[in-house]
């Protein structure tokens, strides 16, 4: 099984099982324990799903987006996990993924979501829905997690 992570609290992981054309996805957040990842669940599930392969999108601190150092402490959390699980893991770049897909929102974080969206539902996935806050909207974590499995399996 080959996995896809787009880290973070509000994150997803896209799996996609050998001979399957379409996968599944989970949401990062069921992995939470409070404000860290909790690596006795992330290795259950790596475990439980015989992950092999993991491409896993490279956090780097930015605005909007809580706690810089919580948000790499957690990246690190998810990363040894899967090491220490005997998965490859392969980081790749946000841009890199968005460059490829042809997402261009020029530095506006909200627009770059709903983009990624209307890509992944072009492509013929669909985005399920998310109620934080008591507002209703599609999961960005999902559409990041599925962009970041297509550009792995592409580049490789």
């Amino acid at each position: 099984m080959i996995i896809a992570i787009d880290p973070g609290q509000s994150g997803a992981i896209y799996e996609q099982p050998d001979g399957y054309a379409q996968g599944h996805h989970l949401r990062l957040g069921q992995f939470y324990d409070g404000d860290l990842v909790d690596a006795g669940r992330m290795q259950d599930y790596i475990i439980t799903v015989k992950a092999k392969k993991c491409y896993l999108e490279k956090q780097q601190s930015r605005r909007n987006q809580g706690s810089q150092q919580q948000i790499l402490i957690n990246y690190g959390i998810i990363y040894a996990t899967l090491v220490l699980c005997g998965v490859e893991v392969v980081e790749v770049q946000p841009a890199a993924v968005k460059k490829f897909h042809g997402i261009n929102a020029k530095g506006d974080y909200k627009k770059g979501k709903k983009l990624a969206i209307e890509k992944v539902e072009q492509l013929g996935y669909i985005v399920p829905m998310l109620k934080p806050n008591g507002r209703t909207r599609k999961h960005d974590g999902v559409a990041d997690a599925i962009l970041i499995y297509l550009y792995g399996e592409q580049s490789e």
